[in-house]
């Protein structure tokens, strides 16, 4: 489990992704407020759920880009 965990943590060339753990602790919390407003009847902000969902969305889009460019 830590080995896949560590390979889906790194970029294309085996480096730690600064930009995989940022959107992975961004889809925990995004994940964390919905549970928090379906099963706890918490309210959050539109506007800070909109705020993770587009950190996610641009972070899982660069991720994915990454596999696609031209290496140097």
């Amino acid at each position: 489990m830590k080995e896949f965990l560590k390979k889906i943590m790194s970029d294309v060339d085996g480096q730690a992704s600064s930009k995989r753990l940022v959107t992975l602790i961004s889809f925990l919390v995004l994940l964390s407020t919905w549970g928090a407003n379906m099963f706890a009847g918490k309210t959050v902000d539109e506007f800070i759920y909109d705020g993770f969902l587009y950190i996610v969305c641009v972070g899982l889009g660069v991720v994915a880009a990454e596999k696609f460019a031209k290496r140097k």
